[in-house]
């Protein structure tokens, strides 16, 4: 989207809204649109003064129809593509403005007036007809006040039209954001075609991952590329933001900020891939105890259009957050203790809501979810740096969340690096920990034979543990042996498994915790093995256990295993209850792995009560689910069903 261009691309709701705000009945006297540098502010309401001439030329369109349209601009450069240059001629005081509205009517009367009788002849030349007056560029004018005092006062016959980086709320605010990926790649296939420059659409993407949607910064780089510079150079990250387009977006708004709070709040935001809240922010800035200060800074770069405020986050553009760690890093001191602070906060944060799951676990499991983003940052920047106690940390705390949520490709990648790492170190007690993880995980996932490789060095390691993860290891092997059916290995695990809780040093509901795992797994054996009513008796008895200790997950799959008894028992009614009332806890609770175990469930309910339209929904439905954690067999046996059922 651009001003010297052919089409006007993109911007349509605000274009709507402009168009609707400048009737002269619409009540507001005085729109603006703020955003920063470079977004199309300009371009927006040179469109509209545009189709409101075409409305007033008889051409076809539903813009309002103004006698006169008045653009005084106070912009103090433009960004070209071979460099910044300086607008010779700009409005910049309320004479200025005087000026320019007696040349575009015509009435010399408000230039020979004397200064105490101008205003007048000014309000009285504009009440003689319906007029637009654009004021482009408010932040860079010298009387803003005086500026904004005569707009307040405008006759009703004229509307006025406001472009700033400095929000102004006023009575009809727009506020751009960059253009969505479908206009800006609209918008580079313009201007590579106005310019003769030849891209792909994988070159295209680009240009837009490396810029965002900010229109100025999109068209400088077509035209850097007309002029001869190379593609490879525009796209690389590692290299700055192009100065010309650094100083012409942000230069000006963001020099007069540093060294106060804003400055702090706004480059320690640019540590962050996904919007941050409060907290966070004002904690990582060295703020959190100067809250007045801090809310000073956030409301100082919300004027500036330099952070946004969303559900109690603060988001920034992409390129405004690349502009803003380059001014980080040329602060190295205050980003080293930034990043520490950052750091510290996520392995509070994460200890914090992490650890074991109990009741209502969603609750705190959703607020690691909301941060999930910016976890992984923390973990791949510490990861970088070799921060392995940092990461080690944030990985005992996260190891049940990833699990339940269902991030498994993560968990084996960084158990693959908490297992290098640990050894090159002898760290064995994490070692053996990053591998009975990562067994767990690959033995859900179908890969058998890499998870038992895993699983067994882990248990040749296992004195090294704490008790908590040997006891979980010899969980882990007995039930990799159930899905391999091979049942004499899994009654082994699990008798090593009891062993080591008759000498345990756990207490309450953390060693219950260990007995109810045992067991269930004893109960499935026995399942397997044909014993249907020994494996009932044993469910139940669990049941109660875990209620008592309040461990809710361990109650869901417990009742869908009897669920299943029930079912195979021709209790199909008593076997629907358990399911429906379990479903609705498991996916409030988003465990995806159990949801669909339950979904498995539903699907072979309806296939014996004989309503396949059902049990096509509900195989369905656990097909996809098991697909997208990558459990093969579950998935195939799904499939089956549903090949069945046709």
């Amino acid at each position: 989207m651009c001003g010297d261009c052919n089409e006007f691309i993109g911007r349509q709701k605000d274009l709507k809204d402009l168009l609707k705000f400048i009737s002269l009945n619409y009540r507001a006297p005085i729109i603006t649109v703020d955003g920063i540098g470079g977004v199309g502010k300009t371009a927006l309401v040179v469109e509209v003064a545009y189709q409101s001439w075409e409305a007033k030329h008889g051409i076809a369109t539903d813009a309002p129809i103004f006698d006169a349209i008045i653009f005084v601009s106070a912009k103090e450069n433009y960004l070209l593509p071979h460099g910044i240059v300086p607008r010779l001629q700009r409005e910049s005081t309320l004479r200025d403005i005087f000026r320019v509205i007696a040349s575009t009517l015509k009435d010399q009367s408000i230039t020979q007036s004397t200064p105490e009788d101008q205003l007048n002849r000014v309000y009285e030349s504009l009440s003689k007809q319906k007029t637009l007056l654009i004021v482009d560029n408010l932040e860079t004018i010298a009387e803003k006040k005086e500026v904004l005092a005569f707009l307040s006062d405008l006759p009703p016959t004229t509307k006025a039209v406001i472009t700033t980086r400095e929000q102004v709320v006023i009575h009809a605010p727009i506020r751009l954001d960059c253009l969505p990926e479908e206009d800006s790649l609209h918008l580079i296939l313009q201007q590579a075609t106005e310019k003769g420059v030849i891209l792909n659409d994988q070159q295209s993407r680009g240009l837009y991952e490396r810029f965002g949607g900010v229109p100025i910064a999109l068209i400088y780089a077509i035209g850097q590329l007309a002029s001869g510079y190379s593609l490879e150079t525009l796209l690389d990250k590692s290299s700055p933001l192009p100065e010309d387009v650094a100083h012409f977006c942000f230069q000006n708004s963001v020099q007069p900020l540093r060294g106060q709070p804003a400055h702090k709040l706004l480059v320690s935001l640019a540590i962050f891939h996904a919007a941050p809240v409060w907290d966070v922010v004002t904690e990582v800035a060295g703020l959190k105890t100067d809250p007045i200060n801090a809310n000073k800074g956030f409301a100082r770069l919300q004027q500036l259009s330099l952070v946004r405020q969303q559900e109690g986050r603060y988001e920034m553009l992409s390129l405004t957050r690349e502009y803003a760690l380059a001014e980080l890093a040329a602060y190295s001191d205050f980003e080293q203790e930034a990043r520490e602070r950052w750091v510290r906060w996520y392995l509070d944060f994460a200890q914090r809501y992490g650890q074991q799951e109990w009741n209502e676990w969603h609750i705190q499991f959703d607020r690691l979810e909301a941060e999930g983003v910016n976890l992984l940052e923390v973990l791949e920047w510490c990861a970088v740096l070799e921060r392995y106690q940092d990461v080690k940390d944030l990985w005992k705390s996260l190891k049940n969340y990833s699990h339940i949520y269902g991030y498994w490709e993560d968990r084996l990648f960084w158990m693959q690096w908490l297992i290098e790492a640990s050894e090159r170190r002898g760290d064995w007690s994490i070692a053996v920990f990053a591998m009975s993880e990562k067994g767990w995980t690959l033995s859900l996932i179908g890969q058998l034979e890499t998870a038992e490789k895993f699983l067994l060095r882990a248990w040749s390691l296992h004195e090294y543990a704490i008790f908590d993860c040997q006891a979980d290891l010899a969980n882990h092997l007995a039930h990799f042996y159930l899905e391999k059916k091979q049942y004499e290995q899994a009654l082994h695990w699990l008798n090593v498994e009891e062993n080591l809780l008759n000498n345990s040093p756990l207490e309450g509901r953390y060693y219950t915790r260990h007995r109810i795992a045992n067991e269930y797994y004893r109960a499935r054996f026995e399942y397997e093995t044909g014993k249907y009513n020994t494996a009932k008796l044993i469910y139940k008895t669990i049941l109660k256990k875990a209620e008592d200790i309040d461990w809710q997950r361990a109650v869901y799959h417990i009742q869908g295993k009897v669920a299943i008894i029930e079912m195979k028992e021709g209790n199909l009614n008593e076997s629907e209850n358990i399911l429906k009332r379990g479903l609705i806890v498991l996916e409030r609770n988003k465990d995806k792995r159990e949801v669909y175990v339950y979904q498995s469930s539903f699907a072979h309910l309806e296939q014996i009560r004989g309503n396949y339209i059902e049990a096509r929904k509900w195989a369905t439905k656990a097909f996809e689910g098991f697909n997208s954690l990558e459990m093969r067999r579950e998935a195939e046996e799904m499939n089956s069903l549903l090949y069945s059922l046709e």
